[in-house]
């Protein structure tokens, strides 16, 4: 990991903790602030896409999937901004749907890497586990807004906590002579 990469991703997890400090701080359940963060992410990736694209993913074989992907972000997030009034079940789909992606790939990560005798493996196996107790705690709690905004600021953090953590991490650079 580069210079610069390090800095960035200790930015990112700083700016996901500033976002929990700002969801719990919120008067209202924060509901609706989670769907509006969840809208602009999606937005802002879907444009980065988009920028990749048309700088350099058009003159590469399979490049068109960067098209496709960016306009998709970008339509699921004005979606998800148009429908901000029934935010439970857009928290809870969200919730469930990523937890449930996230911890299995986490998994399969930590299961490759422990195969491979690699050190990452219980990190990895750690993350996994946690998306897949926020998925089950999403399904016990999906009646309840407020909980599903703590949940979705409990993985939050986590994220942003291991992205601080990732950014202090040595790394080996493989050097070719």
């Amino acid at each position: 990991m580069s210079y610069l990469q390090r800095v960035k991703s200790f930015m990112e997890g700083v700016g996901m903790l500033l976002a929990i400090l700002i969801l719990m701080l919120s008067d209202e359940s924060g509901a609706s602030w989670v769907v509006f963060i969840l809208a602009i992410s999606l937005i802002l990736k879907g444009i980065r896409s988009l920028v990749y694209y048309f700088m350099m993913a058009r003159f590469m074989v399979g490049g068109l999937t960067a098209l496709f992907a960016g306009a998709f972000l970008i339509d699921f997030g004005i979606l998800s901004i148009s429908l901000a009034d029934e935010a439970r079940i857009y928290i809870f789909l969200y919730l469930a749907g990523w937890n449930a992606f996230s911890g299995l790939i986490s998994l399969l990560r930590a299961w490759e890497s422990y195969r491979n005798k690699g050190r990452s493996w219980i990190l990895n196996t750690l993350y996994g586990i946690v998306n897949i107790g926020i998925l089950i705690c999403c399904f016990i709690f999906r009646d309840s807004p407020t909980t599903l905004a703590t949940l979705y600021c409990a993985g939050l953090g986590y994220s942003g906590i291991l992205r601080i953590i990732n950014a202090f991490r040595r790394t080996e650079i493989v050097y070719i002579q």
